[in-house]
C-alpha cells in the first residue's frame, strides 16, 4: 500500500494527512484529496498522461535525485572544509589543529594518497583499522611537525596490554620485563609478609633493599609515563615499518592486503596471551627465590 502522507495535492497545494480520504488517478496514479478530485473531475498531471508515465516512478526518481544532490552538496562542503582546515568543535585545539576530521569517511576524511614516510594515508588506514579517526590525524601531525609526544591513557596503566592489542610484540616483551623488574621488590615483601616464605638471604629492613624498594616504585611510574607519552609515536613507526616490509615482500596486491589483515588492526586475544606470559614469569620468579 502506497503512503501518500506528506504529498501535495496538485489542486489545493496542501499536504495530505494520515488517514485522509485520497483519490488516485486511474491512468497515472497521481493522488489528490478526494474532495478536490471530485470538485474538478479530472487529473491535471498531463505530462504523465502524454508520456504514459507513472506518478510513483516519478516520485522515486525525484527522491533519488534529491539524495544525490544532498550527497554532492555534502561532499562539496567537506572538500571546502578540508581546504579551509576546519575542525569540528569536539576536535578543536591541540592535536587536531588544521585537520578536518570525519569519523564516518574513509581515512577519517583525510586524503588517502597523502604520503606518510614512504606509505600512504590510505595504507595506514587499512593497517590501523580501528580508531582511525584518532590515530590518522595524530600520525599526520607527527609527520608534519616532527612531534613525537602525545598521551595514551591505556599505556599509562597497562602498556603491555596496549602494545599486545596492537600486535607490537617487541614492545610488549619490553613492557613485561620492566613491569616484572620494577614490581620485584614489592613482590618479595608480599612473599615474606603475606605468603610466609622464609628467605634467609633477604633482609627487608636492610637499607639497600629499602632503597631498591623505593627506587622501583619511582622507576615503575617513570616507565609508565614514558610509555603513555611515546606509545602513539611508537605505534606510528611500527605501522610504517610493517607496511614497508609488506610492500617489499608481497608478490601481488592481493597478497599485500591479506598481509595487512594479519599484521594490522587489533587482536584482543593477545591480551590473554600477555596474562598467561606474566603468570608464567611470576611462577618462575617464585620458584627461583624459593630455591636461592
Amino acid at each position: 500500500m502506497i503512503a501518500y502522507e506528506g504529498q501535495k495535492c496538485l489542486f489545493c497545494e496542501k499536504e495530505m494527512q494520515k488517514n485522509e480520504d485520497i483519490a488516485v488517478c486511474p491512468e497515472c496514479g497521481t493522488p489528490y484529496h478526494r474532495a478536490c478530485y471530485l470538485e474538478n473531475g479530472h487529473c491535471v498531471n498531463t505530462a504523465l498522461h502524454e508520456t504514459g508515465g507513472s506518478w510513483q516512478v516519478q516520485q522515486e526518481k525525484i527522491a533519488v535525485e534529491k539524495k544525490c544532490e544532498e550527497k554532492r552538496a555534502e561532499e562539496a562542503e567537506q572538500a571546502a572544509a578540508r581546504e579551509r582546515g576546519d575542525v569540528p568543535p569536539m576536535f578543536q585545539g591541540g592535536l587536531y589543529d588544521g585537520v578536518r576530521i570525519d569519523p564516518a569517511a574513509p581515512c577519517a576524511g583525510l586524503d588517502p594518497s597523502e604520503e606518510m614516510d614512504g606509505v600512504t594515508m590510505g595504507e595506514l588506514s587499512e593497517f590501523v583499522r580501528t580508531n582511525c579517526f584518532y590515530y590518522l590525524p595524530l600520525f599526520r601531525l607527527m609527520k608534519r611537525t616532527g612531534k613525537r609526544v602525545s598521551f595514551n591513557t591505556t599505556s599509562l596503566f597497562f602498556p603491555e596490554l596496549f602494545f599486545a592489542n596492537r600486535k607490537m610484540w617487541a614492545m610488549t616483551m619490553v613492557s613485561i620485563f620492566f613491569k616484572v623488574l620494577f614490581t620485584l621488590p614489592n613482590y618479595l615483601v608480599l612473599a615474606v609478609q603475606e605468603l610466609g616464605l622464609e628467605l634467609a638471604w633477604l633482609d627487608l629492613e636492610n637499607s639497600v633493599f629499602q632503597g631498591l624498594f623505593h627506587a622501583s616504585a619511582y622507576g615503575s611510574l617513570i616507565f609508565s609515563v614514558i610509555c603513555s607519552l611515546f606509545a602513539n609515536y611508537l605505534y606510528y613507526r611500527h605501522a610504517v615499518r610493517k607496511i614497508r616490509e609488506l610492500k617489499k615482500k608481497a608478490p601481488s596486491e592481493t597478497a599485500f592486503h591479506s598481509g595487512m589483515k594479519l599484521v594490522g588492526g587489533t587482536k584482543l586475544s593477545n591480551i590473554a596471551i600477555v596474562f598467561v606470559v606474566e603468570m608464567a614469569v611470576w611462577s618462575i620468579v617464585l620458584f627461583v627465590i624459593q630455591n636461592i
